[in-house]
């Protein structure tokens, strides 16, 4: 009986692969079952029928050895594809945003590394491209035995390629369970289960017909069925084995089948091994052994070699075992079945287990360079015992670059872990502790700062003569300090730099610039940190290298934009970031995050994006996700003031998920928080806000930086809602006191005073109210920035009742980019009309800012100015649905790249979205301008 066995009594399950394959929606199915119930038969009938019907079918299998291979799973699927193709098309291929995927897929493209998120999104439109070739179907067999990475990448698939021909089916065993359980749940989830039970009576009957060429007695099929489960292997089994036997299909063979249950296969198997060719029984039980340590998949020379036995003699073992129906046809060696696999290996001792994958590691390192065979020997160096030489460190040590190539920490933290277990000389030791707290910093910050401390401080108790490379120290030092600032620990970030720089002034007074520069930085994030003096000294020290120099001036640049000074000396010593060469190092990311800070309090809003783009850029290429955080974050703040509103809440979003997947889930706020509670507020969601700060905690937990005084500021806004107004007043105070320690008097950074001042106009001390808004005023007005100045004399103007501060509001932000703030002062100012009794006026006004409202997606004001217009107008306006004007920005900014004829794929690369979220604006602006499609964009474009 061939291997259709496995197909009986499936219809049901093939229909819905059928189904599946006939709808126009990409199809996402998971196949779970117990061994043996036929889930990879169903799986080449399906990949069997995608093929059929014009799908390119790439298929792969998850094996328990392989776990720790980073996106292994990914490359068998896609590096066949990548090979087939041309030098030039394959450039074309990973071009732009798909070139971080190079390092999973093609590392010999000479793609740097990349992080996680980056290298996920560049596998996601890799295969948007070779989708538009051809629709594909990615099938996984054994999805149990899957890596980390693979089964990220085929979530984040799963949840965002429904917009394109791509098909994701995959087989997962039930009562087997691999290392990444809680992501395989999490992949199952997102995929339409499609349970394969066992085989109905029925079928069984049908599965007894094929095998005894003659009808079975209803007794047998159902004595079959129950002390099968109708498993389809260990019905074949069975019935096979009374086959041979010469037992009939009748009630009396019932007796027979009393001896049989699945948990007794392994004696069957081991039966099978027995009955080889005389004297070869050792020989076969010895290589099927071997194969069951090395995986399915083992090549004959390792397998010879894990036997004890000569090459031709494990060949000739291999033919045995193969004719006997243990192993498949065929070469590498592969057990004909999971179960099978399963017996020989239950076989063999713990001991014996572990000597044998030590001997294959060993092995295995003999064949060529670390690097090449670096993933399989650590495979096997993860579960065997300790060897103690140092080609085990070194093998390691080259699968965790690997691993952090393709922007795997977890694999690289493992092999790690287990270099430190081999006990390296100090010196090695060093280093390995040093690698592993760099690989931890993106997935758990407070354990990189115990191992990049525990690196650091045994560098410097080294005798001098053992003493480690200035540049060593200077990594490992800037590293510790980006450990401990996102873990909240910046004096000890100081203390590591100002040791680091203690240790290299002989030898390396360039490098000792360069750490004190970070010093510098790392103050930011202590109460009453002398950086005046700290500023000053480090001008001195930096002057003669340029690199140094530069920090030190875009530095300055911070210094001066959080006192509220001398604004274009601040965007000219900011915009010098940009002479940072290359700029993806971590000091030219350090100016690149301290110029978009001066930058964005200046209103230099395009200036502080590219900043931004630059960090964002630069993280994942050096394994800094700190970087990629800020860029988010600062790029809230500026979607904020512009008016993107949705974009804001993404970016901060953003921002908080990567700052809690550095610290392994045990949240630390950081102060993004309040950045999203501020826009959520802004959209009108006060619950999403109230859970923001709830998760955030109390004010104990807070980090010290003067970014954490957002939370103080979200929390305000908060209770200001919820009309705790005593509460709120004091928050935004505490906001103001807290800020003043860290030397930020900048209105620009956080308007706490214009705050304070309505919250205490709403509690009737309108002196107070007077008082704080004067003062917001002052400090704008010595900036100079036009946001500042235009929000502080709108709530003068609220506080005075001044029609005339108001519309000195309104004329300072008028040809702006901050829109939304500007909407702000025209509501108020309408209102002001209203109450002079102009209005027509008012009605101009206060329609403006509805209209602005709509477009920035401001549902707050947007209710604010509709309600004011009715009470001025006795009619409530509707947003504009038709016309260029109903357009929000993010559809105008899809409509105008379709009109200069980009594609949806390439307008979803450069905007960071989906394909669907594409279409889904294109649809809904074609419906606005009332056209058809998109060959009448530029014209309706054009009638704005």
């Amino acid at each position: 009986m061939t291997d259709d066995y496995a197909l009986f009594g499936r219809d049901d399950q093939l229909a819905v692969v059928d189904t599946a394959l006939s709808t126009s929606t990409p199809a996402y199915l998971m196949f779970e079952g117990t061994p043996g119930a036929g889930k990879t038969a169903l799986l080449g009938q399906a990949a069997e029928l995608a093929a059929g019907r014009g799908y390119r079918v790439l298929r792969a299998q998850a094996h328990p050895l392989e776990q720790d291979y980073a996106f292994g799973l990914v490359r068998q699927l896609l590096q066949p594809v990548v090979a087939e193709l041309s030098e030039p098309a394959r450039a074309e291929l990973f071009g732009g945003v798909v070139a971080p995927a190079a390092a999973v897929v093609w590392p010999w493209a000479g793609v740097p590394a990349d992080a996680p998120f980056a290298v996920l999104r560049g596998l996601y439109w890799l295969v948007v491209r070779l989708a538009e070739q051809a629709p594909l179907v990615l099938v996984v067999d054994d999805v149990q035995w899957a890596d980390a990475a693979s089964l990220r990448g085929f979530a984040y698939l799963a949840g965002a390629a429904d917009d394109v021909p791509v098909s994701l089916m995959v087989a997962r065993t039930t009562g087997m369970w691999g290392t990444e359980e809680k992501l395989v749940g999490k992949l199952a989830r997102r995929l339409s289960i499609v349970d394969v039970a066992g085989l109905a009576e029925a079928d069984v009957a049908a599965f007894a017909h094929a095998v005894f060429a003659r009808e079975p007695e209803p007794a047998f099929v159902a004595a079959c069925q129950r002390v099968t489960g109708g498993n389809p292997f260990l019905l074949r089994e069975l019935m096979t084995s009374l086959d041979e036997r010469g037992t009939q299909p009748t009630r009396e063979a019932i007796a027979e089948l009393t001896e049989f249950s699945p948990q007794r296969v392994s004696r069957w198997v081991l039966t099978r091994l027995r009955r080889a060719e005389p004297g070869g029984a050792k020989d076969c039980v010895a290589v099927a052994r071997a194969v069951a340590i090395l995986d399915d998949g083992a090549d004959l020379p390792l397998v010879a070699t894990l036997a004890g036995l000569a090459p031709d003699v494990a060949a000739r073992a291999a033919d045995t075992l193969t004719r006997l129906g243990v192993l498949r046809h065929g070469s590498p060696l592969r057990f004909v079945h999971s179960i099978v696999r399963a017996a020989v290996d239950s076989e063999i001792g713990p001991s014996q287990r572990r000597a044998a994958h030590a001997l294959a590691a060993r092995t295995l390192t003999a064949r060529g360079p670390a690097e090449r065979v670096a993933e399989q020997v650590s495979a096997h160096l993860l579960v065997c015992d300790v060897i103690g030489e140092p080609w085990a460190v070194d093998s390691l040590r080259a699968a965790a670059r690997i691993a952090m190539r393709r922007g795997a920490a977890e694999p690289a933290v493992r092999y790690l872990e287990r270099a430190l277990a081999e006990r390296p000389g100090e010196g090695v030791r060093l280093g390995v502790l040093a690698e592993l707290g760099r690989s931890e910093l993106g997935i758990d910050v407070r354990a990189s700062v115990e191992h990049l401390g525990e690196a650091f401080d045994g560098a410097h108790d080294l005798p001098p003569e053992l003493a480690p490379d200035p540049e060593f120290v200077m990594r490992m030092a800037t590293d510790l300090t980006i450990a401990s600032a996102t873990n909240g620990t910046w004096s000890m970030a100081c203390d590591v730099l100002d040791r680091a720089s203690a240790a290299l002034a002989g030898p390396a007074p360039e490098l000792v610039s360069a750490l004190q520069a970070f010093a510098v930085a790392a103050g930011v994030g202590i109460p009453g940190f002398p950086q005046a003096d700290r500023l000053a000294r480090l001008r001195e020290i930096a002057a003669p290298y340029p690199g140094s120099a530069l920090m030190a001036a875009v530095l300055t640049a911070h210094h001066l934009s959080s006192l509220g000074r001398s604004r274009e000396e601040v965007v000219r010593l900011a915009l010098l970031a940009r002479e940072a060469v290359p700029a993806h190092t971590v000091p030219g990311l350090v100016a690149h995050m301290f110029g978009a800070i001066a930058l964005y309090r200046a209103d230099e809003f395009d200036s502080a994006s590219e900043f931004c783009d630059v960090m964002m850029a630069g993280a994942p290429v050096l394994g800094q996700p700190l970087f990629a955080e800020v860029g988010h974050a600062f790029r809230s703040v500026v979607a904020f003031h512009a008016g993107r509103l949705a974009d804001a809440t993404g970016e901060a979003q953003a921002a908080v998920d990567i700052r809690d997947g550095m610290l392994g889930g045990s949240p630390l706020p950081s102060g993004w928080e309040g950045y999203l509670v501020r826009a959520h507020i802004e959209r009108g969601d006060i619950a999403s806000a109230e859970r923001v700060m709830a998760a955030a905690g109390p004010p104990e937990v807070w980090q010290s930086t003067y970014f954490a005084n957002w939370l103080w500021y979200g929390r305000g806004l908060v209770r200001a809602e919820r009309g705790e107004l005593d509460a709120a007043l004091a928050d935004f105070l505490e906001c103001g006191r807290r800020l003043a320690e860290h030397d930020v008097l900048n209105p620009a950074e956080i308007a706490w005073r214009s705050r304070a001042a309505m919250v205490a106009y709403r509690l009737g001390r309108t002196d107070e109210a007077t008082r704080l808004a004067a003062e917001e005023l002052d400090a704008a007005r010595a900036w100079g920035a036009p946001r500042a100045v235009g929000m502080a004399l709108r709530v003068m103007g609220q506080v005075t009742r001044d029609a005339d501060t108001l519309a000195e509001s309104v004329s300072v932000l008028e040809n702006t980019p901050m829109r939304l703030i500007h909407a702000y002062s025209l509501f108020h100012m309408g209102l002001a009309h209203h109450r002079a009794g102009r209005r027509g006026d008012a009605r101009t006004a206060l329609a403006e800012a509805n209209r602005l409202a709509d477009e920035y997606g401001s549902t707050r004001l947007a209710e604010y100015s509709a309600a004011a217009l009715e009470r001025i107008g006795g009619r409530r306006p509707n947003a504009p649905r038709f016309g260029a004007d109903a357009l929000t920005a993010q559809e105008r900014r899809i409509a105008e790249r379709a009109a200069a004829g980009a594609s949806n794929r390439e307008i979803a690369e450069e905007l960071f979205l989906t394909l669907r979220t594409v279409e889904h604006h294109l649809t809904v602006t074609y419906r606005k301008l009332g056209i058809d499609g998109r060959r009448a964009l530029p014209a309706a474009l054009a009638e704005r």
